[in-house]
């Protein structure tokens, strides 16, 4: 699985070194596409977990969600 996930974010590398300027750093684009992955994934288990009442929601709206999305 690790590997599936390495290539895609090689080929994201890829996609914004073809695309971009040389002083343009596409590192922080592939970051960002990664760190945005991991949130999405671990917020999924976060729900997955809150439906199957293994413990009580700690987040008390979607705004909560919504705001470090958009900062990020």
């Amino acid at each position: 699985m690790m590997r599936a996930y390495y290539y895609f974010l090689f080929r994201v590398y890829k996609f914004y070194t073809d695309r971009m300027k040389k002083n343009d750093i596409p590192l922080i684009y592939v970051a960002s596409i990664s760190t945005l992955l991991i949130f999405f994934n671990v917020f999924t288990v976060y729900s997955w977990l809150i439906y199957s009442d293994y413990f009580n929601d700690i987040i008390p709206s979607k705004y909560y969600v919504l705001i470090p999305i958009a900062i990020i």
